[in-house]
């Protein structure tokens, strides 16, 4: 289990909401739907060319407090750095503490 102390990023969790944009369509928007501390440990990287353009993405760990309930719905906003949530698990079972896989640098 880590340690609270290793939870040292501010991280916002968004959800994605569709809001009128008066033509009869909707505009996509992201939302904060809380701001909590979090253990960030990168896992792997990896860069690929595509259509002659270097790009990269990465893999993160994150960890914190349970207590809200994170899907792979969400994303994660650390700075101005996005995280799509790959996968949620209950680390011990017993609610205290989330870890999330997402990877930076791709599109949802």
């Amino acid at each position: 289990m880590s340690a609270i102390g290793g939870m040292r990023a501010r991280v916002a969790l968004q959800e994605e909401q569709r809001a009128p944009d008066g033509g009869g369509g909707y505009a996509l928007a992201w939302a904060t739907v809380a701001t909590v501390w979090a253990e960030v440990a990168p896992l792997r990287g990896r860069e690929t060319v595509q259509a002659t353009a270097l790009s990269g993405s990465g893999l993160y760990r994150l960890r914190l407090r349970a207590g809200i309930d994170v899907t792979p719905a969400l994303r994660v906003l650390w700075g101005s750095r996005i995280f799509n949530i790959r996968h949620v698990r209950n680390v011990d079972a017993r609610d205290r503490l989330v870890e999330i896989i997402a990877e930076e640098g791709v599109a949802a």
